[in-house]
């Protein structure tokens, strides 16, 4: 009895471990489920939400990053020369062909050195911690030879035209001057430049070729000669004196504490007289003084302005028309002439580094129509002078002695028998005198204060 009981009871356990299992199996499986549904409602609770900037921004393409891929070889080339540093050279060569130096050059920095033919010459140089490019600016300067980098080596040789490299040496410049004529710059820069600059006139140009070392040194000379000139405000006065004017101006030229030009022992000849700034007040004084009594007139006051070395014409007069007939006397034919009178003055004054002033005057002539002579004409008097002088800033120039000599017929008569004919012969009286005037002209140059040109600058 009691071993089937203990059998039946091991089977009861048995059942029940097994049944329990089953519990704890199902039971974990419902747990799984459960966290499977949560997450997918979290997920599609997430999407439903989602923006149509984000959906639009998932819809794109995305965009493929391409990097640059060099060759091995020019990798290679970029990263040594960037690592490598430039190699400085030192040497000493005597009396050495010149390119014997260039050959040694090529050989030491394993770059390639290539010569035309003009290349020759023998040189004695030294040269110690030099790039290569500096070595040969040294060596090819004394021959007025030079190089270029290509790709690869260096050309050496002569930027003359008739060189086969002369179109790899050369360098070209247009350069348009600011303030000078081109014409005007090639002729205050050396004449050895002359073969590379072209002047084109017409559109105030000039067209430089040539290496570029002597395009540099042209570029200098240019800007060094074109600079803003100076100017000078010529001040004039013309004054006629008469005779008695003359005595009552009462200035002893020879007194003055001024320069003369000629001799002062007649004034009845042309002189030059440089008067200082009060002296020119002192006399324009008293020929203002002189031209209201009636003694004096003023012919012109003209004022012009020119620019240092450039000629300034003053010209005031009158032009006369005269009909002159010539030819056979079966056809004779009439021709108009002109004739001109009046006051003319060139001027070219030239400003030193001092602000001294050296004035030209050629001419300085005063004309004017006398009288008709027996045939019609007119009869013109004429007295000129030429001269150059240096005068100071607001110096003026005297210029005296024009002389000017007339013959004037005086008729006294008596009333009313003196103007009747026939009888006039017996009541009136002709007498000849002579007259005399002088006429003075005053020049005054000023310098004017050139303004700088400001340069415009362009808003950031």
């Amino acid at each position: 009895m009691t071993r089937p009981q203990t059998s039946c009871l091991s089977s009861v356990l048995y059942a029940l471990c097994s049944l329990l299992c089953l519990l704890m199996l199902l039971s974990g499986c419902a747990h799984y489920d459960y966290a499977l549904s949560k997450e997918g409602k979290e997920l599609y609770e997430s999407q439903e939400y989602e923006t149509e900037e984000a959906i639009k921004e998932k819809a794109q393409p995305q965009k493929e990053v391409i990097l640059e891929k060099r060759p091995p070889e020019a990798e290679k080339k970029v990263l040594e020369q960037e690592k490598k540093p430039e190699k400085l050279l030192s040497n000493i060569f005597f009396d050495t062909d010149i390119k014997e130096i260039i050959r040694n050059l090529s050989a030491e920095t394993g770059e390639n050195l290539i010569t035309d033919d003009t290349v020759q010459g023998v040189l004695s140089v030294r040269y110690e911690n030099l790039p290569l490019e500096k070595v040969l600016k040294i060596i090819l300067s004394p021959g007025g030879y030079t190089f270029r980098k290509m790709d690869g080596y260096y050309l050496i040789g002569s930027a003359d035209p008739r060189s086969p490299l002369f179109n790899y040496l050369s360098k070209t410049v247009y350069v348009k001057p600011k303030f000078l004529k081109a014409k005007e710059i090639i002729k205050l820069i050396s004449p050895s430049f002359g073969p590379s600059i072209q002047v084109n006139e017409e559109r105030n140009m000039l067209t430089i070729t040539s290496s570029p070392e002597m395009v540099e040194r042209v570029l200098e000379d240019i800007k060094r000669v074109d600079k803003m000139p100076k100017q000078v405000m010529l001040e004039a006065l013309v004054t006629e004196l008469s005779s008695d004017a003359r005595k009552k101006l009462g200035i002893d030229w020879s007194g003055q504490s001024g320069k003369f030009s000629g001799s002062m022992q007649d004034l009845d000849i042309t002189f030059t007289y440089i008067s200082t700034p009060a002296i020119t007040r002192q006399i324009t004084a008293k020929i203002h003084a002189l031209v209201e009594d009636g003694l004096a007139s003023i012919k012109a006051t003209p004022r012009v302005t020119t620019m240092d070395g450039e000629e300034a014409v003053i010209n005031i007069g009158l032009e006369q028309y005269i009909a002159l007939t010539t030819g056979p006397v079966t056809y004779p034919y009439t021709t108009v002439q002109t004739i001109k009178a009046g006051i003319i003055l060139n001027i070219v004054p030239f400003i030193s580094e001092d602000n001294t002033i050296m004035v030209k005057i050629k001419p300085a002539e005063v004309s004017d129509f006398v009288e008709t002579g027996t045939e019609g004409l007119p009869l013109i008097n004429k007295r000129s002078v030429n001269t150059t002088v240096v005068v100071k800033n607001n110096e003026t120039i005297i210029i005296g002695g024009l002389i000017r000599k007339r013959d004037i017929d005086k008729i006294s008569r008596v009333p009313v028998l003196g103007y009747i004919p026939i009888l006039n012969i017996f009541f009136s009286k002709t007498e000849k005198t002579s007259e005399d005037s002088e006429v003075l002209i005053m020049i005054t140059p000023r310098i004017l204060e050139t303004p700088i040109p400001v340069q415009e600058s362009s808003p950031p």
